[in-house]
């Protein structure tokens, strides 16, 4: 049952049919991607995975992140991308070599981030 939302969810085609060392870097990613988003979890740890994928994949990710926290889930997103911050995040934690910078609401760190680069 888990096999056919994760094909479903990587939308690769016929190249699940091949061996895994023929796909491009993108469509590994999908798959990836798509295997994690598939599972389930209490909590989920993403560094910089909104990346993956064309700009139609890209949103179908953002749609089940959006979700997943919905249903309770609890999404920990390492990202450089402020605007899937605002989007998915209530919650953000600056960290500037490996040391808090700011800590609170997705709004208020961001504003601190960009007033201060």
């Amino acid at each position: 049952m888990r096999w056919r939302e994760i094909v479903a969810f990587a939308d690769i085609g016929d190249v699940l049919e091949k061996p895994i060392k023929h796909y491009s870097t993108g469509m590994q990613a999908r798959l990836a991607m798509s295997v994690a988003l598939c599972g389930q979890y209490d909590i989920l740890l993403l560094d910089e995975a909104l990346s993956v994928g064309d700009e139609s994949f890209r949103h179908k990710v953002e749609d089940r992140l959006w979700n997943y926290h919905n249903d309770g889930g609890t999404l920990i997103l390492v990202s450089h991308e402020l605007s899937q911050l605002e989007k998915l995040c209530a919650r953000t934690i600056w960290l500037e070599n490996g040391r808090i910078v700011a800590d609170g609401s997705t709004n208020s760190v961001l504003r601190r981030y960009r007033d201060a680069s």
